[in-house]
């Protein structure tokens, strides 16, 4: 009977330690159906959508300046959404608009991790209809959490700033805080439009009162001459610049 028991006593561990190794090398939760366990040790590769080290966290991938209307979060649940920000943004701000005097959400955000009551950069708990949090120079993955203290509807929107002049005008792009301009425009800001011109080619155009029109041409000599018409009456000056467009000044 004793050599029974023994047996029995020793099976029963190895078991106990087979079923502990198993654990130890799974991924939490098997990542919720929703990524790959993956790795040594293991851990979940979360798919678009989720997050977390089980892929549990449900997230909405939002843009610059997009408007998230009529959203909902319901009483002590968190919302999540993810911004990536590039390093040209001179800030990042998130405003969060509560569409009616019922609705009592709170705001937060943190960086690479979702944000929760205890664990955050910035909150904003406020019983008003409007709450701002803003992120001076922000760089990489956001999190943006709406807690909903009562069931709450809302809008909610990440507005940003770019380092560079006016946005580049809308002609170019915003590179290590400055404008890499399109084709045909130039300046700080890219707010000067001066398309190419060919040699010997007439051009017939107009400018506005105390206004500036550019254009560019390509020199394949070491001379230049220009000639400009208007008709009688009218008023306008020439003037000349290499490498920059001119000014009055």
């Amino acid at each position: 009977m004793m050599r029974g028991k023994i047996y029995v006593l020793v099976a029963l561990v190895m078991v106990g330690m087979v079923v502990g190794k198993e654990d130890r090398t799974a991924c939490p939760m098997s990542c919720s159906g929703h990524g790959e366990c993956e790795g040594d040790p293991p851990e979940c590769r979360c798919s678009d959508g989720h997050t977390g080290e089980d892929c549990s966290i449900v997230y909405m991938e939002i843009n610059r300046n997009q408007v998230v209307k009529g959203d909902f979060v319901g009483i002590r649940q968190f919302r999540y959404y993810r911004i990536l920000v590039n390093s040209d943004q001179a800030e990042l701000e998130v405003v969060l608009t509560e569409q009616n005097q019922a609705s009592d959400a709170d705001l937060y955000i943190r960086k690479d991790r979702v944000p929760d009551r205890s664990h955050y950069d910035d909150r904003v708990i406020s019983t008003g209809i409007t709450s701002t949090l803003a992120v001076a120079r922000p760089h990489g993955v956001y999190f943006i959490g709406v807690y909903g203290f009562k069931d709450s509807t809302y809008d909610l929107v990440a507005l940003m700033g770019t380092l560079c002049e006016a946005d580049c005008s809308g002609n170019g792009v915003c590179a290590d805080g400055s404008c890499v301009c399109q084709a045909d425009f130039f300046g700080d800001g890219c707010e000067v439009h001066a398309p190419e011109i060919a040699p010997t080619v007439y051009v017939s155009d107009q400018v506005g009162l105390r206004e500036f029109k550019y254009y560019r041409i390509v020199l394949s000599g070491n001379t230049l001459s220009l000639r400009m018409e208007h008709a009688e009456g009218l008023d306008a000056d020439l003037y000349i610049q290499a490498e920059a467009p001119p000014t009055l000044t």
